[in-house]
């Protein structure tokens, strides 16, 4: 027992274990112990010690840290517990809104929704320039009265391209009837709960694009659902319009066998602009809605969980990840310098072009490849660090040679490299 001062004195222990001595120290004040540490004796000569004090360990050398380490106090993402439901809830309505270009500025004239059971279409009154504004907003407003009642309370009404497209639309228009509290992440609307001025029926506006990425078409026939995505001349620019089937210019991207099968159709027929666009409306609201009824029930029947609750795919995964497979205690929220640190090690892919130098060009045959997901393949068939992490000053390689973990690195690029393989 060391004293220091008249109510200060330091407790030494010097125990062997193994190979090494180690001088085991408590700091007392009062009686009561302050701090503790261990010295783990590996020279004397060398005036050489590890310190491990708390979550620190200390290399010393000739009284100088060569190697400081400590383990960073962090928290485990936690298993969620997702809410227990006996079956799928389908509280879903599909919109689509449709706009026809007006020098160049896309006009919506039309706004047609799908509960399961019935659709409903809102037709603008006229085009008029002066009263333009005025008739969208009325039929936006017409739309909203049908669908802000006690009936629809809590349901999430899905637009495909809500995100970039339809939702710059109405959130324009739903601000003047009506409460919206948008989401927006990095320019894109992921969802909208909105409600009406004169009553407290809350809906949600999400993007069913975000949920499953891609054409609505190709999602017909992945999800094999009853109604198919018809087409309809989107460059025809007047609402009026009846007659003989629209020019083929007027379609955009489909194959001629298609638009000449869909003009058999209205042999001795007049085409009529409107109830067309009603039509084409309404097969995408019903299209969107079996679709979105047979995803969930797909997720359903695996997980017992709703899509309802999850604007985005990354999302709905997450929490899947999260309340499915998630073992306790092995993944960490990182913060701070450390994880400021760890991300300056992640960036996007590099696309490099080479020029070759060949003696014959025309007689070589050249192989290019591109790989794509390495992340998702290195990381499926590699272990990677989990846990606390372990912060260290100093080269950690000199005490453990298979240190595992992120460091910085020197790394000197031959000078006939113009271009550095590493992007940093």
């Amino acid at each position: 027992m060391i004293s220091l001062q008249k109510k200060i004195s330091i407790n030494l222990i010097v125990e062997k274990e193994g190979d090494y001595n180690y001088n085991k120290i408590d700091y007392v004040k009062n009686g009561n112990i302050l701090f503790q540490w261990k010295d783990k004796i590996i020279s004397l000569e060398q005036n050489k010690f590890v310190r491990y004090i708390g979550k620190s360990t200390i290399h010393y050398e000739n009284g100088k840290v060569i190697l400081y380490k400590i383990e960073k106090k962090t928290s485990g993402i936690t298993k969620k517990v997702l809410p227990k439901n006996n079956q799928p809830i389908n509280k879903i309505i599909t919109m689509d809104l449709e706009t026809i270009l007006i020098n160049n500025i896309h006009i919506p004239y039309l706004l047609c929704w799908y509960d399961g059971n019935k659709n409903h279409n809102y037709f603008i009154k006229n085009l008029i320039p002066s009263k333009l504004e005025d008739n969208i907003l009325l039929m936006i407003s017409l739309a909203m009265k049908d669908i802000n009642k006690k009936k629809y309370k809590g349901y999430r009404i899905y637009l495909h391209n809500f995100a970039k497209f339809d939702g710059y639309f109405l959130l324009n228009y739903l601000s003047k009837i009506g409460d919206c509290n948008p989401i927006i992440h990095k320019g894109r609307i992921i969802s909208n709960r909105f409600s009406l001025n004169e009553n407290n029926y809350e809906v949600i506006f999400k993007d069913s694009f975000l949920v499953l990425p891609s054409n609505l078409r190709d999602l017909c026939k992945s999800f094999a659902v009853d109604t198919i995505k018809s087409i309809f001349p989107f460059q025809l620019n007047n609402i009026n319009y009846q007659g003989v089937v629209p020019d083929f210019k007027n379609f955009n991207n489909i194959p001629a066998v298609e638009y000449e099968n869909y003009k058999k159709q209205y042999i001795n027929k007049i085409w009529n602009f409107k109830e067309e666009a009603n039509k084409y409306c309404i097969i995408d609201c019903i299209a969107l809605y079996q679709i979105l009824v047979k995803f969930n029930q797909l997720i359903w029947d695996k997980f017992k969980i709703n899509i309802g609750k999850f604007p985005t795919i990354p999302s709905l995964t997450f929490n899947l990840f999260i309340s499915k497979y998630l073992k306790k205690d092995t993944i960490h929220m990182i913060s701070g310098e450390i994880a400021d640190r760890i991300r300056l090690s992640y960036s996007g892919g590099a696309v490099d072009m080479y020029l070759t130098k060949l003696i014959n060009p025309k007689t070589k045959k050249i192989y290019a490849y591109d790989v794509n997901a390495l992340y998702p393949y290195v990381m499926s068939v590699n272990e990677f660090p989990i846990g606390n992490p372990t912060y260290f000053k100093g080269n950690i390689l000199n005490f453990d040679p298979n240190a595992f973990g992120f460091f910085y690195c020197k790394i000197t690029v031959p000078s006939y490299i113009q271009h550095p393989i590493l992007q940093t």
